[in-house]
């Protein structure tokens, strides 16, 4: 049955996509398209849009807020803007059309009527980079909007009987931190490496590696590696942090611990180990005017940073989306320079704070090339677990992915063992394997403690 109200909607269309997938192919063409919807669902789910359908290169989203709408605008143009001032970036340009008032939203999740033609009518009136809107989205908007809309007269739309009056929002690029330069050694728990070095796990190596070159170039991405204890999860992660440091990453770690029980402790000790190894200066500059927001999460740094005080509130929930927000933005600041990859180890203990936080930086529209990579014992979850809640609400979210180890089979453990020996096993050898994986049950940390006896 369809159902009519007031509402916003809002046409995005990438600019000349034949000429890219000419010139790309069409292979690269369909992988650039895959990865621009992805940044835009991820501004218009930040911005609290709801996506309607995508035709071609095009994307329709409704929102229940004029204002709202404006800002999903503002932050799809950031985002595309951030992505193509990326390294080895292939530069695109957006154009989008808003507009609102009465429609229909019909069984097959759709919605028709005139906001609906108007915006795309305007979506198709507009230029790389140009955001339109109708003269009722800016009224709709008042003084909630915190952009600018100026009046460009009417605009004639195909299917419409009379012209639209229209305006254009401003919006400026996100300022990146030109002048920071980093180069931080690996963290301390990912420099100290195993004695029997790391074997097996090719596809989940490789997949880990593609979530990283992929955040590297286009944007904020995220994968939950899951498996039981001992299955190899941080070993896995720590060989990553290897490779994303060799290509130019930065790297940053923090674990939790149930017998602590901080708030936001992985956060804590990434931030604080960042902050220890960046220069006076350079930290300064980074920290800017957000020291305060900062000192739950770089406990010592009015040391490093005179004149800071924590700030007094009543407003707790206020407080504590200021933090949130400043460490989104410090984020940003520095993947500008660098990619980032943020480690966050053993999260099933995690307190609800530490989730929090995760979850408001992987909602986020600010753009940032950063891929975060959060391990947790699956057998430790069940559906009361916070971390529970926050997968589930996480399976909705754009970027977001999980990778499951399972055990090894009695191959892993023969192909560990002749890594282990230096040599391909004889028949002496295999025996032994069989006999290891039938002990351990294919457990790579039992394999390794029976091949250290």
């Amino acid at each position: 049955m369809a159902e009519s109200g007031l509402i916003t909607i809002l046409f995005t269309d990438l600019v000349g996509s034949t000429a890219i997938a000419q010139r790309i192919g069409h292979t690269a063409a369909d992988r650039l398209r895959r990865d621009h919807f992805d940044q835009l669902r991820r501004a218009v789910a930040a911005t609290g849009g709801r996506e309607v359908k995508t035709i071609g290169d095009a994307m329709m989203v409704s929102y229940s807020s004029a204002s709202d709408a404006i800002a999903g605008a503002v932050a799809i143009q950031q985002r595309v803007h951030a992505s193509n001032v990326g390294a080895g970036a292939l530069p695109v340009e957006m154009r989008v059309g808003i507009s609102a008032g009465d429609a229909s939203f019909e069984d097959d999740d759709d919605w028709f009527g005139t906001p609906v033609v108007e915006a795309a009518r305007l979506c198709a009136a507009a230029s790389g980079g140009q955001i339109l809107t109708t003269e009722l989205v800016r009224v709709l908007a008042g003084s909630r909007v915190g952009h600018s809309l100026q009046s460009v007269g009417e605009i004639e739309g195909k299917g419409l009987a009379a012209p639209m009056s229209a305006c254009e929002a401003q919006w400026q690029p996100l300022a990146a931190t030109a002048t920071i330069e980093l180069e931080l050694p690996l963290p301390p728990q990912v420099e100290q490496r195993d004695v029997f070095g790391f074997v097996g796990r090719v596809d989940q190596r490789d997949a880990l590696v593609g979530a990283w070159k992929t955040a590297s170039v286009n944007g904020r991405l995220a994968v939950f590696v899951g498996g039981e204890p001992g299955i190899g999860k941080t070993r896995l992660v720590k060989e990553l942090c290897r490779e994303a440091h060799d290509q130019g990453g930065v790297v940053l770690w923090g674990a939790c611990d149930e017998e602590v029980g901080l708030a936001y402790q992985p956060f804590v000790e990434a931030f604080r180990w960042m902050a220890d190894a960046l220069p006076a200066d350079t930290l300064r500059e980074l920290i800017g005017d957000r020291g305060r927001e900062l000192l739950p999460l770089i406990p010592d740094l009015a040391h490093r940073v005179p004149g800071l005080e924590a700030r007094l509130s009543d407003d707790a929930e206020a407080e504590r989306y200021r933090l949130f927000e400043a460490a989104t933005e410090v984020l940003h600041d520095l993947s500008a320079r660098a990619p980032f990859l943020l480690v966050l180890d053993d999260l099933h203990s995690a307190r609800k704070p530490t989730l929090l936080l995760l979850r408001h930086l992987l909602k986020s529209s600010v753009p940032m090339n950063l891929l975060v990579v959060s391990t947790y014992r699956d057998t430790d979850l069940d559906r009361t677990h916070p971390l529970a809640e926050v997968l589930a609400d996480m399976r909705r979210q754009s970027g977001v992915e999980r990778l499951m180890l399972r055990r090894l089979d009695e191959a892993g453990v023969q192909q560990f063992l002749a890594h282990t020996a230096g040599h391909e096993l004889d028949q002496r050898g295999v025996a032994l394997a069989r006999a290891i994986a039938r002990e351990t049950e294919g457990i790579p940390s039992s394999s390794v403690r029976c091949c250290a006896i």
